[in-house]
């Protein structure tokens, strides 16, 4: 729980890049994944299987960018806020998983 404290208070603090408003629906998966964060911190967190997931539009551009030789500075912050939101995902995945297994 201490890591996923730190990463959504870091995310909380982070603003969204300019391209993350604009490519496929991830504006609405950092806002519904910061919502479940948020949730999680609270102990309101039902499970896993609703837990929202990337886009397959956020997906290609990511993928895109990892694989270009120069990617622009609006590309690189992208990724680099896409890794932390992933990061929140995956510190989410493993307390519901600790939190399942207590019950």
């Amino acid at each position: 729980m201490k890591d996923l404290q730190f990463y959504y208070s870091l995310l909380c603090a982070t603003p969204m890049p300019h391209l993350g408003k604009l490519i496929g629906d991830f504006a609405l998966y950092d806002s519904l994944l910061a919502g479940w964060a948020g949730r999680a911190m609270r102990g309101e967190i039902v499970g896993a299987g609703d837990l929202p997931d990337l886009d397959d539009e956020t997906r290609m551009l990511a993928e895109h960018v990892r694989q270009t030789a120069t990617p622009t500075f609006e590309e690189l912050e992208f990724v680099k806020y896409l890794d932390l939101t992933d990061a929140v995902r995956r510190c989410l995945l493993d307390t519901l998983s600790t939190s399942g297994k207590d019950s």
